[in-house]
């Protein structure tokens, strides 16, 4: 690779790893993953048939829950931006749809 090349690579490495929306993300997923408590009701909520009552009220719970909204909508942000990175990547190397 072309050292201009390797040189954005890394430019863009470090806009990635001080973004702050990113460490947020990384912060509250770890978080999610060490409370056992909210681990233990999204388990149950992957076992349980969609169409009761106790699921929607369980499903409201988690959904109630602030790090875990807030992961959710950290983790679409960052879907959507991956994708426009991908389509401008795409472009640039003239190809047509994400791969």
């Amino acid at each position: 690779m072309n050292k201009e090349i390797i040189d954005k690579l890394d430019e863009i490495t470090k806009i990635i790893n001080n973004d702050k929306e990113l460490n947020e993300y990384k912060k509250i997923k770890n978080d999610i993953l060490n409370d056992k408590d909210l681990l233990d009701k999204i388990n149950k909520l992957k076992s349980m048939d969609s169409f009761n009552k106790e699921y929607v009220n369980l499903k409201k719970e988690i959904l109630s829950n602030k790090n875990y909204s807030r992961y959710i909508e950290l983790e679409n942000r960052l879907f959507f931006d991956i994708k426009d990175i991908n389509n401008e990547l795409n472009n640039l190397l003239e190809k047509r749809g994400c791969n």
